[in-house]
């Protein structure tokens, strides 16, 4: 039985079909400690509506680190179960849930996410996130996923009601790429915007950017987070991705040297060291060409990983700039 082994357990996984399987297994997790979990996932297969979960193990779980919840909702935790989470997911289906305003909001503003490191939100309902939120601080945020099912909620703008200082990656993903209504400009240009004065995001090094496109984005948002080394799209759009990372010239200054080798102009994400694209339309002279000129204004790419059509794409290889510097691409795969 799991009552009698539970005290020894670091990991427990709970997939059930519905609400009323799950509701049996809670009688027996609420009323029992759990001393030595770390990890907790539960499954609903078929949330309708979603279950709320509420506290488990008497409240009594001091090493657990990571919860994992699809089709279930949280219901009021207090923080001794949550003192020494540092990984949330977070999967709660929109039309099925019957999590409150209140509580989402109290777990997010719970003191003890001060420890929370890695934090995933898929669908959250948009009657949570709709109205406006204080802005919540997750000072030791270091990863942040928004992953977006549907298309009849914002989630992405959601990202800008935390506060997160020590952030290094963030993903931003569209699972049925072609949907409007998501909330991707929104959080675009509000991001640029307040991205203005100071950076957004100043030790992200990694952004994710998978089934947005790109084209609605701008040059300017990589000022809310300029030194990023770590880039991946997914957008069947090439064309605009290049448009976005391609060094823009200025006018040069009297003053500046001849002698300069590296011309002066305006370079999304100078510091990029590693690009991974997922794009359809991916044609190698152009972006051979495009490499050459992020490699003169002093901003060369080292490493490209791709997955594209295979009618485009020579096999992997150096492509080297103006013999200014070597581009490894070290995989190609074929999408056809």
């Amino acid at each position: 039985m799991v009552s009698f082994h539970l005290d020894r357990f670091r990991s427990l996984l709970v997939y059930t079909r519905d609400g009323g399987d799950l509701a049996k297994i809670v009688l027996t997790l609420q009323a029992l400690p759990a001393p030595a979990l770390r990890v907790l996932e539960v499954t609903v297969a078929r949330p309708s509506p979603s279950p709320i979960l509420p506290e488990l193990f008497e409240g009594k779980a001091p090493l657990l680190t990571r919860i994992s919840l699809r089709g279930v909702s949280p219901g009021p935790w207090t923080s001794p179960l949550l003192a020494k989470l540092t990984a949330l997911d977070l999967d709660i289906m929109p039309s099925h849930t019957r999590l409150t305003y209140g509580d989402f909001h109290g777990l997010l503003t719970s003191t003890s996410w001060a420890s929370l490191q890695n934090l995933t939100l898929r669908s959250i309902p948009y009657q949570l996130v709709a109205r406006p939120n204080p802005v919540t601080l997750l000072p030791s945020l270091l990863s942040l996923s928004l992953i977006s099912y549907r298309s009849d909620h914002p989630l992405f703008p959601l990202a800008l009601d935390f506060a997160v200082p020590s952030l290094e990656s963030l993903t931003l993903q569209q699972e049925r790429p072609g949907l409007e209504r998501i909330g991707w400009p929104t959080f675009a240009s509000r991001a640029a915007s307040r991205g203005k004065r100071s950076p957004l995001y100043p030790k992200l090094r990694s952004l994710s950017l998978l089934g947005l496109p790109i084209k609605g984005m701008g040059r300017a948002f990589a000022r809310t987070c300029p030194d990023v080394t770590h880039l991946t799209v997914a957008d069947d759009e090439f064309g605009d991705i290049l448009y976005l990372l391609e060094p823009v010239p200025l006018r040069r200054q009297p003053s500046s040297s001849s002698d300069n080798h590296h011309a002066m102009a305006e370079v999304a994400w100078r510091t990029l060291q590693s690009l991974t694209l997922d794009s359809k339309g991916i044609v190698m002279s152009k972006l051979h060409d495009f490499l050459q000129r992020r490699t003169k204004f002093g901003c060369p790419i080292s490493k490209i990983f791709l997955l594209a059509d295979c009618k485009f794409c020579q096999s992997p290889g150096i492509i080297p700039p103006s013999g200014m510097h070597e581009t490894e691409i070290s995989e190609v795969f074929c999408a056809s």
